[in-house]
């Protein structure tokens, strides 16, 4: 089965690409956190 939902192509890399691209620092403390909605939910501090 294969899923084209958006968020199949949410990947750590991409969490610290993105949060680094609005100018913020990621040292990549990345969590992934449970959720109902969707299995990929980060943390990052």
């Amino acid at each position: 089965m294969i899923s084209t939902h958006p968020y199949t192509q949410l990947t750590p890399e991409r969490v610290m690409d993105a949060i680094e691209a609005q100018g913020f620092v990621c040292d990549a403390r990345i969590f992934p956190l449970n959720s109902y909605d969707t299995p990929n939910v980060y943390a990052c501090t």
